[in-house]
């Protein structure tokens, strides 16, 4: 069509010298302008009536179109239906001339849009309009403007473009119209079909987006017999090979990902390289058994807008080679429809998110980011269900903070020794702390001190620059300190999604803990000796006063081990001259890795041994 041709050969990038708001004003104005001298008659300021009565005239075709555009909208009729209703209207204008006419019915509807998000602020009427008009709320009002404004002002340039082409043709003189009946007629009938298609585009996108999203939706709840119908039909980009592979480094059709479970990895341009760092790390440090993966992962990159720049096609190149997996080789030709759908049904606002599509097309989780951060591919299936079942699964350990970030840290672990997790922004805090631990581990006691920084990068990073010029302590590296705590984050959110409360769920309340320890200028300090399911947890000056303490508390270490000795000297004196509570449990493996506290006095328990004859039981 000859739209589409002056769409694909005349695509230009959108001007960024002006803001989009500079523009708009601009362009307002210069057709109000433009429309006052139209009805200047003379110097003196006398108006024809014969000017005045077809301005009026035009200015009513005018409405009545955009009442048609938005008929369809909600009308259950056909685009060729509407389109031939514009054409009707019309009447017998010449062609240029109607493509005139319907581009200002196109800047009729859209500028009341506008104006509707330019004084939604602070004008109670454009509030109340917003309001019934769908746009419930500023953040709203500005996404609907953010994600289409780019993508319709494209659209109409194409419109002005075809247009001036009309008008220039129909202004040639009539010796250079004459020459040729043949092409006369050809160039006729091509601005007869362009005059068509430019009428029906506007149409088509004031209703499209909504009946394409409700196709998509229908066909997810279809049941199909494998993947490739839901993927081919979600990435319709007219290429038999859509996908870019990274490790072959070549373009694959759909037909790898059938009886596969597809993870959609959706994501803007601007990806958080932490974020996608936990992910890839969560992935490879914990390999699914078996040779082959039972799903594989497809990066979708979204561009609020039409065409892409160049800035964000090289953007798109250099995170497709960083990306390991497979991804769509043209993203820029997704369907603003597919966007749309993307954002409105399965909640996409910008953070990168995972959607996962069962072997047969069927999405099992909106969002299976924080499993794959938690647990990698152990979460497989990724539903709901499985996710509980981890969780039940689940105890609270260092081990498990910690996730196998830093190898070293692993085998500290497996070693029996004590882990001491800090962090602060307070560097006189971390110097007091590190010293009075130096002092401790000089007294034979083996336990290693990890600083884990906080989410505030800045200060995190002049902290982690003072422990290693001074060599104070062992630490994460800054990119592992910032992994650290975004799973802390994807541990919260998948337990708050879950409907789990405080009061009921240990794990949330210590997570919430240490997130609210993140803020803090005096400093935390976690204790726990190897895997173990006892973790002692101290803030601010408690634990240096403790610690400073060792003198007195030290000697407890040899009959009570250090975690025993901390807790003696951090409960209260018992009032409990004597106590014989006493408990029988069935030997284990780890029975002598854990230390048992008495129920009566809070006292660590001294282990006994007892053999009993089974000849009985």
């Amino acid at each position: 069509m000859f739209l589409e041709q002056s769409i694909t050969e005349n695509a230009i990038d959108v001007s960024h010298t002006l803001s989009e708001e500079q523009q708009m004003n601009s362009y307002h104005f210069q057709v109000v302008r433009s429309g006052i001298r139209s009805v200047q008659a003379d110097p003196n300021g006398r108006q024809d009536a014969g000017i005045v009565s077809t301005i009026k005239q035009i200015g009513q075709t005018i409405h009545l179109i955009s009442c048609e555009m938005l008929r369809y909208s909600s009308a259950d009729r056909s685009l060729h239906a509407t389109t031939m209703a514009v054409l009707e209207l019309l009447g017998k204008h010449s062609w240029s001339t109607k493509l005139v006419i319907v581009l200002a019915a196109v800047a009729t509807s859209f500028g009341d849009f506008w104006l509707i998000t330019q004084l939604y602020p602070t004008n109670p009427l454009a509030s109340s309009i917003a309001s019934m008009k769908g746009l419930r709320n500023k953040i709203e009002v500005s996404k609907s403007l953010e994600q289409k404004l780019k993508a319709f002002r494209y659209l109409v340039e194409k419109m002005v473009s075809v247009t001036k082409c009309m008008v220039e043709f129909e202004m040639l003189p009539v010796q250079y119209t004459t020459l040729d009946y043949d092409a006369m007629a050809a160039m006729k009938t091509q601005i007869h079909i362009a005059s068509y298609w430019t009428y029906a585009h506007p149409v088509y996108v004031t209703a499209t987006e909504k009946k394409i999203n409700s196709g998509l939706a229908h066909l997810f709840e279809e049941v199909h017999l494998d993947n490739q119908k839901v993927l081919s039909t979600l990435f319709a980009l007219k290429d038999d090979y859509p996908l870019w592979d990274y490790q072959s480094e070549e373009k694959v059709s759909m037909v790898v990902l059938r009886n596969k479970e597809v993870i959609l990895f959706i994501s803007t341009l601007t990806i958080k390289l932490e974020k996608l760092l936990l992910i890839i790390q969560q992935l490879q440090n914990h390999p699914q058994n078996g040779s082959e993966k039972p799903f594989v992962i497809v990066w979708v990159p979204i561009v609020f807008c039409i065409p892409w720049s160049n800035a964000e096609e090289r953007a798109f190149k250099k995170m497709s080679n960083i990306i390991p997996w497979y991804s769509l080789y043209e993203p820029s030709k997704l369907s603003l429809s597919v966007t749309k759908f993307i954002q409105e049904m399965w909640h996409f606002q910008g953070d990168p998110i995972m959607v996962v599509l069962d072997s047969k097309g069927k999405v099992t989780s909106l969002n299976a980011m924080d499993m794959i951060s938690i647990w990698g591919p152990k979460a497989y299936p990724f539903s709901v269900s499985r996710e509980q079942e981890l969780w039940e699964e689940q105890t609270w350990t260092i081990e498990f903070l910690l996730d196998d970030i830093d190898p070293l840290v692993s085998y500290w672990m497996q070693d029996g020794r004590i882990i001491c997790l800090y962090g602060s922004n307070n560097i006189g805090w971390v110097q007091e702390l590190t010293n009075q631990i130096k002092d401790i581990t000089k007294a034979g006691i083996l336990l290693e001190l990890i600083y884990v920084g906080s989410n505030y990068d800045e200060d995190t990073r002049d902290i982690l620059s003072t422990i290693i010029k001074e060599k104070l302590s062992s630490y994460l590296p800054q990119t592992m300190i910032r992994i650290f705590w975004l799973r802390l984050e994807s541990i919260l959110s998948s337990k708050l999604r879950l409907g789990n409360t405080d009061k009921s769920d240990f794990i949330l309340r210590e997570v919430k803990s240490l997130l609210s320890f993140e803020s803090s200028k005096k400093g935390w300090l976690l204790i726990s000796k190897g895997s173990s399911t006892e973790i002692l947890k101290l803030y601010g000056n408690k634990v240096l006063e403790l610690l400073s303490l060792f003198q007195v508390w030290g000697h407890k270490v040899r009959k009570w081990g250090f975690m025993g000795a901390i807790r003696k000297a951090l409960d209260p004196p018992s009032v409990i001259d004597q106590c014989n509570y006493y408990s029988i449990t069935p030997y284990t493996e780890d029975l002598n890795e854990n230390i048992a506290l008495c129920k009566k006095c809070k006292c660590p328990m001294e282990k006994n041994f007892m053999y009993q004859c089974k000849i009985n039981t």
